[in-house]
């Protein structure tokens, strides 16, 4: 009996008929799918707003902080800013500006900070709605920057804008 079983499933998967009998039609197996890269979109606006901000215990907090992106692909490029509660009086800029590019290639994306500045812009994407980002410049104070980084284990929120 398993003989006979074994020959049959041959005949089957051959297509072909034993002698005499009609022949079996094989059906036609669809080639798997190419499994495709789903690059996520960093693409809008990502903000951040808290108009309360002061320094707390000689820091001082976010009052403010935006990144515009656009995507071709996996490439992204943007311009960050951020604004600190800089309290009047105290000789430090309260603003951050950089532009940055690079391209997708895991779920923390790492970009260099375009010249002048030198530097890393890390975002995480945490949700369709939210980005955790960090980043930090090299040398800041010689650029003007009092506030050269945000560092990777207290990243800043920023939350999709409608468009």
């Amino acid at each position: 009996m398993r003989i006979f079983a074994v020959a049959l499933l041959m005949v089957l998967a051959s297509g072909q008929a034993p002698a005499g009998q009609a022949p079996v039609l094989r059906e036609a197996v669809a080639e798997p799918a190419v499994a495709q890269l789903v690059v996520p979109t960093l693409a809008g606006v990502w903000a951040y707003s808290n108009p309360n901000a002061k320094k707390v215990d000689g820091v001082h907090q976010w009052v403010s902080a935006r990144a515009e992106m656009t995507q071709q692909g996996d490439l992204v490029q943007g311009k960050y800013e951020c604004t600190y509660a800089v309290q009047e009086g105290e000789k430090l800029n309260p603003k951050v500006s950089f532009n940055f590019e690079g391209r997708l290639v895991s779920e923390v994306v790492v970009f260099e900070i375009k010249p002048p500045l030198k530097g890393t812009f890390k975002i995480l994407k945490t949700s369709a709605a939210e980005l955790a980002v960090s980043y930090s410049i090299q040398k800041a104070a010689k650029s003007g920057i009092s506030f050269g980084e945000i560092p990777d284990n207290a990243p800043q929120p920023l939350y999709r804008q409608a468009q």
